[in-house]
């Protein structure tokens, strides 16, 4: 699964979603819903507005871990190879 690591990097720099709104320019219900992983797609502009202001790149941003049926299916995909 694919979260954003936001809140996480709004409390590493001691900031509350007030203080990214000034900063950035982003209202506070867009700000909320990427915070809480609330929305499938960020826009570009605002993914890189975010990025910069905390100085981080694309993979300190997002935080993934593959889901278990995802998992199971590369299990099923080796064991195919294994067999052919």
């Amino acid at each position: 699964m694919l979260k954003n690591r936001l809140k996480i990097l709004l409390a590493m720099h001691q900031m509350k979603i007030k203080d990214l709104m000034e900063i950035s320019g982003l209202t506070r219900s867009t700000i909320s819903n990427i915070a809480n992983n609330r929305v499938a797609n960020i826009s570009t502009e605002n993914l890189d507005k975010l990025m910069n202001i905390f100085g981080v790149t694309p993979n300190e941003f997002w935080d993934y871990k593959p889901e278990p049926k995802a998992s199971r299916i590369q299990n099923i995909e080796r064991k195919r190879e294994d067999n052919d």
